[in-house]
């Protein structure tokens, strides 16, 4: 019996253009503040928002989740949001691992998170134990737990844009980094304009 291809799948928002160019600015900047080697940086055209990790999925199931991830985004709407001023550390500055961009995007946000976790655990995906915080990532540390304090006092340029769009992503693992692909994009509605009395 031929075993299904498997793809590693997950759910996020891509970012504007402008802000992708920004924090692409922005590790430049936090590169120069910590040992060369030390933080494998994700490339600009990579950096987005993750709202739910799927997981190896099989390719078979791509299309079903596709037309499920719409319906349950029907109607949901455009949310702004922006990215703020200091460098996130995960799990914390002692003993990072991952670096990142913190996102504001208010209970909106918070709503949408909530909601792409009920509807993966419908689909058979395990909820997530960790809380929902959201980010972008820009990095990862090499050697997880080497302090770097450079980072811990980066700046981060506070930029504002609007979540116009909800992507499930394929991620495709290459010796030299992840690859995305999206697999489906589902636009969220504009609000309507109001009606002059």
């Amino acid at each position: 019996m031929a075993v299904e291809p498997m793809c590693r799948l997950f759910v996020g928002i891509p970012l504007a253009h402008a802000v992708q160019r920004s924090l692409s600015e922005d590790q430049a900047r936090l590169a120069g503040t910590v040992p060369r080697h030390s933080v494998r940086w994700v490339p600009g055209a990579n950096l987005h928002l993750t709202l739910k990790f799927l997981g190896e999925i099989g390719r078979g199931r791509v299309a079903h989740l596709a037309r499920s991830l719409s319906e349950s985004l029907a109607g949901w709407l455009v949310m702004p949001a922006s990215v703020g001023d200091g460098v996130a550390l995960f799990p914390g500055a002692g003993r990072p691992r991952v670096v990142a961009a913190r996102v504001e995007g208010g209970d909106l946000l918070g709503q949408l998170a909530s909601r792409m976790e009920r509807w993966a655990f419908h689909e058979g995906v395990p909820r997530e134990k960790r809380k929902f915080t959201p980010h972008v990532t820009l990095g990862r540390v090499r050697n997880p737990g080497t302090p770097l304090p450079g980072l811990a006092r980066g700046r981060i340029m506070p930029l504002a844009w609007e979540m116009d769009r909800v992507c499930l992503y394929e991620s495709r693992l290459t010796p030299k980094g992840a690859v995305y692909r999206v697999r489906h994009t589902v636009a969220l509605k504009v609000p309507d304009e109001p009606q002059d009395p």
